[in-house]
Formats: structure tokens, sequence, C-alpha cells
């Protein structure tokens, strides 16, 4: 291998790496913030499933669509992107619209 050259496998450790920290952290977040998330009246709790759940989608899919307007190399996974995150997103949607 060229000393120039990146070694490509210690950047995939890395990416495990940093998902499972990144796994955890939000296990032990969602698990300290339960019983303050509980208190919080529920149009705060709305708010908050709106920004940090609905929003992203919106923005995947979003992001997806310009993937597939741009001719991508990879169209099939750009649609499929944009449709999962049309679905979660309309997923939760419903779920603020039925439990709100």
């Amino acid at each position: 291998m060229n000393e120039h050259q990146p070694d490509h496998r210690r950047y995939h450790l890395w990416s495990y790496g940093l998902l499972a920290i990144a796994m955890i952290l939000f296990i032990l977040t969602g698990v300290i913030l339960d019983s303050v998330l509980a208190s919080v009246s529920t149009a705060v709790q709305r708010w908050i499933v709106f920004w940090a759940l609905i929003l992203p989608a919106i923005l995947g899919a979003l992001a997806g669509f310009l993937a597939l307007r741009q001719k991508s190399t990879h169209p099939l996974l750009a649609l499929g992107g944009m449709v999962l995150n049309t679905l979660f997103a309309l997923f939760f949607i419903a779920l603020l619209g039925i439990a709100g």
C-alpha cells in the first residue's frame, strides 16, 4: 500500500465505534430524560417530537428528491431513502394527530 493513500479499514472501524458510542449515549439520554419528559406539558412534547423526529425525516425525503432530480449514480437508493423518510414522517404526524 502506498504511504500516501489512506487506510480505509481504519475509517471503517472508527465508523462502527462512533455508531456504538452514539447508540449508547442515545439510550442513556433517553433513560435519564424519561422522567423529565413525562412531567412536560403535551404541547412541549409535540414540539419535541416534531423537531426530533418529523423535521429530520422531511429533510431526508427532500434530500432523496434532490438526489433523484440531480440524476445521482444510485437512483434506487435515493428513491428508497425518500420513500422511507416520507413514511416515517407520515407515521409520526398521524401519531401526533391521534395522540394529541
